[in-house]
């Protein structure tokens, strides 16, 4: 857009000022239509939250009335089914907070070190997986991040720190060290 002023325009002091509240007029509207269209995406993200919650509800419904319906019947025994139930819970690998599997993944974060001293990376891998067997993640998560430190491009390692460090909730932590993992094995 090309805008033409007489020479006198220059000296006087709304001479730009209209044309520089139309362009703020028009950014405005333009952020105002964006805005618009997240919070429509976010209304209707929230509107399929709520179905699924509902259809959650309902299948759990039903299940609990024909499991009742079954037990009334005698065609099944409620205790039975209840630890039948527990059981298969605490066989789930997530049931225990472990989401990957311990013995394949500390081979292969050893496999994938690509320093100069691996006996003391090993060390601290082997360290840092005792004592998560021994349920004292507080201590299992620094060793860990000790191995970490000794070599940056281990991607597994990386990995396995950051989907603790974003189920624990601290997602500063988990994106650093999930970006540094995918930096280094994209």
């Amino acid at each position: 857009m090309l805008v033409i002023e007489p020479p006198a325009a220059r000296y006087e002091e709304s001479g730009f000022g209209a044309t520089h509240e139309e362009h703020l007029l028009e950014r405005v509207s333009a952020l105002e239509n964006r805005l618009t269209r997240m919070m429509d995406r976010l209304q209707q993200t929230l509107d399929l939250m709520l179905k699924q919650a509902k259809n959650t509800y309902f299948d759990h419904a039903l299940i609990d009335s024909l499991i009742t319906v079954l037990n009334e019947a005698g065609a099944l025994d409620m205790m039975k089914l209840n630890a039948l139930w527990r059981e298969r819970c605490q066989q789930e690998p997530g049931a225990k907070g472990e989401t990957t599997p311990r013995v394949p993944l500390r081979a292969q974060i050893i496999s994938a070190y690509s320093g100069t001293d691996l006996a003391a990376f090993e060390r601290f891998v082997n360290a840092g997986f005792e004592l998560f067997n021994n349920n004292d993640v507080e201590r299992a998560i620094p060793t860990l991040e000790y191995a970490a430190a000794l070599d940056l491009n281990n991607a597994p390692l990386h990995s396995m720190l950051g989907e603790h460090f974003f189920e624990a909730g601290k997602t500063v932590l988990a994106r650093d060290y999930l970006e540094s993992a995918l930096s280094a094995d994209p």
